[in-house]
């Protein structure tokens, strides 16, 4: 009778993955020299995780979240977004043109976490979340549904590592707890060092951690829970679009 195993089949596969994105990560950060390429090849990674192994109704892509004003945010590493209704044709040499109304979430790809980095996250998760987002009724089974509430845009980052010697710890805790509102930072991962949550109903000082060793699985399950209460992102009103483009007000 074959014994039975240390670890369950599930948390085997998260963990397979989580070193594959460790020695991917690993060799990319020391065979690149170039700073620029270094970073292009940590978001490829990433963004290759996550668009493998989300579920259908989400893709991943690079670009700049825009809206009906004209408006548009920074360039973001990650952007999870609708694939159902977002249109395919805001897509221009791999950079993708996202409407706010179809981000789901945005994410900041760096080497490590730093102070620094943090505060680059925070700029852009607020760049994306200041936008103007539309929300049309939609016809549901011949009966006209009223438009939804606006949900709001998970913030993350995601590196190989800390910059910090207490890791995870105060001095981590301290910089997060600085970005606040539109530019709080949700969720996050350090593949050599551990991840992170401010949990739905905290401020960032009721930051949750859990170790290295789980880093990947943790936050990857985190980000699906959260994801799943989004439910399904609002219908764009694409008569807003419209008059944007006739140059009206």
């Amino acid at each position: 009778m074959t014994p039975p195993d240390e670890h369950p089949v599930l948390r085997r596969l998260f963990l397979g993955h989580q070193e594959q994105l460790r020695a991917a990560l690993g060799a990319s950060r020391g065979a690149i020299d170039h700073a620029g390429l270094k970073g292009a090849a940590s978001e490829a990674h990433w963004r290759g995780l996550l668009e493998t192994h989300l579920p259908r109704r989400y893709r991943v892509t690079t670009g700049v979240v825009v809206d009906c004003r004209g408006g548009q945010s920074q360039q973001i590493d990650i952007i999870v977004h609708d694939a159902h209704y977002c249109p395919r044709f805001l897509n221009q040499e791999g950079m993708s043109f996202v409407p706010a109304e179809s981000v789901y979430a945005v994410l900041e790809a760096k080497q490590e976490i730093n102070g620094s980095h943090l505060g680059a996250a925070a700029n852009k998760a607020e760049s994306v979340r200041r936008l103007e987002r539309t929300s049309a009724p939609i016809m549901d089974r011949g009966r006209e549904m009223p438009a939804r509430d606006l949900p709001p845009i998970i913030a993350g980052i995601v590196t190989l590592t800390s910059h910090w010697a207490d890791s995870l710890g105060p001095t981590f805790r301290e910089q997060l707890a600085r970005h606040t509102g539109q530019r709080t930072i949700n969720i996050g991962c350090a593949l050599h060092t551990g991840g992170f949550e401010v949990p739905e109903s905290c401020d960032p000082g009721g930051v949750d951690i859990w170790p290295a060793d789980t880093a990947l699985v943790r936050f990857f399950l985190v980000l699906v829970r959260r994801l799943q209460r989004l439910a399904t992102v609002p219908a764009i009103d694409w008569s807003m679009y419209e008059r944007a483009f006739r140059g009206e007000a």
